[in-house]
């Protein structure tokens, strides 16, 4: 099956199509009536088909593109409308070209196909970036946005999320915080004794207060739990326990170090204002108190979960240390609360339990060269919130596990790899967040908010969006997969309004299955989706929602857009929503933010673009009444002339002058071609111009034919032509000059009952000598061998029915039986 670059290809699935005309003169005393009678008896028995009454086979048309620009004031845009996909083809062949003001609409008319639902339109700027969408057409009119209209600007509403104020976070409040650090021991505290292994028991409660001031190990508490029983009627048990805790203090030095074992099950506020503290491995969980580390201080605490039922808050604004590399389990009604430095050597997590919700709130300490909170992974599970708007570097995975949680990045966020899954919405990122390995989306969203910056190896999107606020950038380094799609979540990009300017970057090789309703949207008229390559497939054997290695080789039955549309069984790739425009990675460049910053700086490189104005191909059969219907005896591509720079791009059209192209012959007669009244190539005869005897047939291949270079002429246009190349009179002449058979002009414009010339409106190949057009085109070529019937030019000439199938038969050239002039 051939795949040349003269075939439409590409996301908008083209279908190119043609006009088909015919008339004929009175021959020899021959009434027309009586030729057309024999003209369509014979048409039928070459084309083995029963040419329907009123059959005209017009499926050209005028189009009217309205190409809407609002994206940077002041400036000038050069707009063009495709009739192909200028990034996967490599080359721009467009319908027509201009320039439009920013804030303006581009409006021109080009001619197209009946059939085609959509162009891709592409805006180029001052630095030569070009920006793609796809322009849909209804009712004769192609319409492309870029950018909202300035009216739809004003009635946007703004960008939020919630209130932006995260009530689910219990953010201690400046009377709490002054609370927790202590600026000096209360006086009258009592001293705690330290003896060896002395343990210090007392029965004392809520606000009695005891102090550390030497180095040394103590050992606190008691053989009691000072837990109170609070009588109140509207608990069901008629009450509840609170814990009476008491404090103490450590304020040793800088310099000095404290070991601290606790005896018995007694809870207490711990306050450190200065020295290391060591809490040992088994101090034990404690409930309802508060420990803090003032700045300067130092906690290491060796074990491997702090809370009890009854909830704990730490305060850092020191050096706070987990230890234990068996995991650090902070969850259990707590909350970490930290300004200043925190690691943990061991996994940090979260304990389950339903409604015992816990809390990491990572303020940082503002040295943006310190690193707020280390952990080799954090994996946050059951009810369990995080909030950063300092430092985090975590080494290996960062992994929620449930629904209800909520993940807020504020600040510098670096991690090995990233699960988010269950079904949440509430993942935000404010910031910058860098994923050096695999990131794994299932389930639900993620925000990138205003002028936050993503920074992904590998990503696995399954079930999932992502919700883009304005100048977010997300690129994703090495390679992008997509999985499966449930009910009600259109996985892909999403920008907020169609105000919001935002960037999605796909390095590497992008896969994309085919899904009902696509497997990748994206949507927002100010969204770029730039990608290097993207591959799309039928199936998946399975599915690894927590793998992107595991998942990436899992694809099966590579596929392209083109197929599936002429599957017509509704499976898609993707999909753009309201003007989402794509570009490749080349065309763009980008800095990422330094440590200290947030949004990413996406700059749009221009580069060399290659592009041609769309040719328009007219094909004649030489005899009206005996043709053999291979459409080749003369082949014509028509186009606008063009003027190029020294880098072959073309600069300037000229839309008051025609190039035509004579670039086959399989006619065997003498014959002139014309546009209106204008005889091409200086009036010679068509052999003649290529530079062969008459009689000779020219480029029509099966070795009955001669080669010769085409030739090209230019002329004016006509006087009263509007500008529409299926109304174009361009026509032959049939033995001018010559008794070898009776003259005929073969006019395209005129009736439109038999296929004497057909107009195909792009760079179409015709077929080779003594093959009819039939035989030429019999449709697509399927994986079994056999040919499509809908998409034949049989079907397409049988009846007057024109659905996208039939009128897509130009696109499937049977391979060895047609020529083109590439």
């Amino acid at each position: 099956m051939m795949n040349k670059k003269y075939l439409m290809r590409g996301m908008a699935a083209l279908a190119l199509v043609a006009t088909v005309s015919s008339c004929v003169k009175d021959v020899d005393g021959t009434s027309a009536a009586e030729e057309q009678a024999k003209a369509k008896e014979n048409a039928e028995l070459q084309l083995g088909l029963s040419i329907p009454e009123g059959q005209t086979w017009e499926t050209a048309a005028q189009i009217t593109a309205n190409v809407n620009v609002n994206l940077k004031s002041g400036e000038t845009y050069n707009v063009a409308v495709y009739s192909n996909d200028p990034i996967a083809d490599g080359k721009g062949i467009f319908l027509t070209k201009g320039t439009v003001v920013n804030g303006k609409t581009f409006t021109a008319q080009f001619t197209g196909s009946k059939a085609a639902k959509s162009y891709i339109v592409g805006v180029t700027d001052k630095n030569n970036f070009t920006r793609y969408t796809t322009g849909t057409i209804e009712n004769g009119v192609l319409t492309a946005n870029f950018g909202a209209s300035e009216a739809a600007s004003r009635s946007m509403r703004s960008i939020t999320v919630g209130t932006d104020t995260y009530s689910a976070f219990n953010f201690p409040t400046e009377s709490e915080l002054a609370a927790a650090f202590p600026e000096a021991i209360p006086a009258g505290a009592e001293e705690v004794e330290t003896n060896g292994s002395y343990e210090y028991y007392t029965s004392r409660g809520g606000g009695y207060n005891y102090k550390i001031t030497s180095a040394g190990t103590y050992t606190i508490g008691g053989s009691w739990q000072n837990v109170t029983w609070v009588v109140d009627s509207s608990y069901d048990y008629g009450g509840y326990n609170t814990v009476d805790a008491y404090n103490v203090y450590v304020n040793v030095g800088a310099n000095q170090t404290v070991t601290l074992k606790r005896n018995g099950n007694a809870n207490f506020n711990l306050y450190i204002l200065s020295g290391k503290v060591t809490l040992a491995s088994d101090f034990g969980e404690m409930g309802g108190v508060v420990i803090s580390v003032a700045k300067g201080a130092v906690l290491n605490d060796a074990r491997s979960s702090i809370a009890s039922n009854y909830g704990i808050k730490v305060f850092n604004r020191g050096t706070m240390n987990a230890t234990n590399t068996e995991k650090y389990d902070i969850g259990n009604n707590s909350t970490v609360y930290n300004e200043g430095v925190f690691e943990a050597k061991g996994p940090l997590s979260y304990s389950p339990g339903a409604g015992n919700t816990s809390y990491f709130i990572n303020m940082g300490d503002g040295d943006d060269d310190t690193v707020d909170l280390k952990a080799p992974s954090m994996t946050l599970n059951s009810t369990c919130d995080f909030y950063t708007a300092g430092s985090v570097e975590i080494a290996g995975a960062t992994t929620v596990t449930q629904a209800g949680i909520v993940w807020i990045n504020n600040g510098h966020y670096k991690t090995g790899s990233m699960k988010f899954s269950a079904h949440n919405g509430t993942f935000y990122n404010y910031c910058q967040l860098i994923i050096t390995g695999e990131c794994c989306f299932t389930d639900g969203a993620f925000n990138m908010m205003t002028d936050s910056y993503a920074e992904i190896n590998y990503a696995l999107f399954n079930n999932f969006h992502v919700d883009m606020a304005n100048n977010s950038t997300i690129y994703v380094k090495s390679g992008t997969v997509f999985g499966r799609q449930g009910a009600g979540i259109l996985q892909g990009f999403y920008a907020k309004d169609n105000n919001t300017v935002a960037n999605v970057i796909l390095g590497g090789t992008t896969k994309v299955p085919t899904l009902p309703g696509a497997a990748l949207h994206i949507s927002g008229a100010k969204l770029n989706l730039s990608y290097k390559e993207m591959k799309f497939y039928k199936a998946l054997h399975y599915f690894d929602a927590n793998s992107y290695s595991n998942t990436v080789g899992n694809y099966a039955e590579e596929t392209t857009k083109e197929q599936l549309v002429a599957n017509k069984d509704g499976d898609t790739t993707w999909e753009q929503h309201e003007g989402a425009t794509y570009s490749q990675v080349s065309d763009i460049k980008f800095t990422a933010p330094e440590a200290d910053e947030c949004a990413g700086t996406v700059e749009e490189n221009g580069q060399t673009k290659y592009e041609e104005p769309v040719v328009y191909t007219y094909a004649f059969e030489d005899q009206i009444s005996a043709g053999d219907y291979d459409m080749n005896d003369v082949v014509l591509k028509v186009t606008f002339p063009v003027t190029r720079n020294s880098k072959n791009e073309v600069t300037s059209i000229d839309s008051t002058k025609l190039q035509v192209t004579l670039v086959a012959a399989g006619a065997t007669f003498n014959i002139k071609a014309y546009v209106g009244e204008t005889a091409l190539f200086d009036g010679q005869e068509i052999h003649q111009a290529l530079g062969v005897n008459s009689g000779v047939m020219v480029n029509t291949g099966n070795g009955k034919a001669q080669t010769a270079t085409p030739i090209s002429d230019t002329v004016d246009i006509p006087e009263d032509w509007d500008g529409d190349f299926s109304n174009l009179d361009v026509w032959i002449w049939v033995n001018p000059e010559s008794n070898m058979q009776s003259e005929a002009k073969i006019r395209f414009l005129d009736e439109k009952t038999v296929p004497f010339a057909i107009m195909v409106p792009a760079d179409w190949a015709w077929p080779t000598e003594r093959t009819c057009i039939t035989e030429a085109y019999p449709g697509e070529e399927t994986s079994e061998g056999v040919y499509d019937e809908d998409t034949s030019f049989t079907k397409w000439a049988s009846t007057l029915e024109r659905t996208d199938a039939m009128n897509s038969w130009v696109n499937f050239p049977r391979s060895g039986k047609v020529m083109t002039n590439n």
